[in-house]
């Protein structure tokens, strides 16, 4: 397997924030932030904003991660859930 890149490390750094936050958080709640970075991602890609694209593609990228991480946690056999 590769080295990890610095994207890789972006990500994972983004993704390890503020887990007393998401920690056991619904799916409801990983649904939400979801849409709240893809908005923010239309702001970037139409006028200026305080976060470059790269940034918001790496949040984007943490919250998948975050969600299927809990997603996987909570089969009894560490399958996908349905």
């Amino acid at each position: 397997m590769n080295e990890p890149t610095a994207i890789d490390q972006d990500v994972l750094a983004l993704k390890n924030e503020h887990p007393h936050i998401w920690k056991g958080a619904s799916e409801v709640y990983w649904y939400y932030k979801l849409l709240k970075e893809l908005r923010e991602l239309r702001l970037v890609l139409t006028k200026p904003h305080k976060h470059t694209t790269d940034h918001v593609l790496k949040q984007i990228a943490a919250i998948c991660l975050n969600w299927l991480e809990m997603r996987v946690a909570e089969t009894p056999d560490g399958r996908r859930r349905p």
